[in-house]
């Protein structure tokens, strides 16, 4: 699809730029002899053949520059050069085909003018060389989309993307150190002869009595006192 509006882009800009070259170009001359025959200039009367020549300019680069199709400007510069070529088998026969008289707003359209003078063949060339390119001839790259959830899968990532486009890194896992696990007992026995300053164990469970040999106030973690005769 895009080649086929390539190809009509150069279809109607290859006329066009053709016609605002060649009325640029006979009114700077025109201008220009003025100018030469009054010995004096005023610039004021270049602005509208400027204009003509500007206009050429961005038309053409519409389809020269462009990261469009380059089948279009390869048409145009292709005529152009067919043209010019024309004067190498007949010149006569080709300049009279270009047709001279007509005219737009009052003002003439010498279409054989730019022809003549070989600026025809230069913008022909130029037109032919902006279609060499290769990557112009393929398709744009598509770039990966992170797939959104509740939105599907992700589209298929492409292995060269456009303008520099660089790839979506995957954000880095951030990890929490996690908190120590507590030691068992979580309270420390009192230390011997501490009458007070050190934590005091938790109270048995109801039922949970000391067994024989061992007091009250023992810790419920103590060793039972060996019969004695035993080692």
């Amino acid at each position: 699809m895009r080649h086929l509006l390539s190809l009509i882009a150069g279809v109607v800009v290859a006329p066009l730029a053709w016609a605002l070259v060649a009325m640029g170009q006979a009114g700077t001359a025109k201008t220009l002899a003025t100018w030469t025959a009054a010995n004096a200039f005023d610039t004021t009367d270049l602005i509208k053949p400027a204009a003509y020549l500007a206009a050429a300019g961005i038309v053409l680069g519409l389809i020269a520059t462009l990261r469009i199709s380059p089948l279009g400007p390869l048409v145009a510069g292709l005529a152009y050069l067919g043209l010019y070529v024309g004067f190498f088998i007949d010149p006569f026969k080709t300049s009279d085909a270009v047709p001279n008289g007509w005219k737009v707003f009052g003002d003439p359209i010498p279409l054989r003018t730019p022809l003549n003078s070989g600026v025809l063949c230069v913008i022909g060339a130029l037109l032919v060389m902006s279609a060499v390119s290769a990557k112009r001839w393929r398709d744009w790259p598509v770039a990966a989309v992170p797939a959104v959830e509740g939105l599907g899968e992700a589209a298929p990532a492409d292995e060269t993307r456009p303008f520099g486009i660089p790839e979506t890194e995957a954000p880095t896992e951030v990890v929490t150190p996690s908190a120590p696990a507590p030691s068992w007992p979580p309270m420390d026995l009192p230390a011997a002869g501490d009458t007070g300053g050190g934590l005091i164990p938790p109270r048995h469970a109801a039922g949970d009595e000391p067994t024989a040999g061992q007091s009250a106030g023992d810790s419920p973690w103590s060793a039972p006192p060996r019969p004695s005769g035993q080692e």
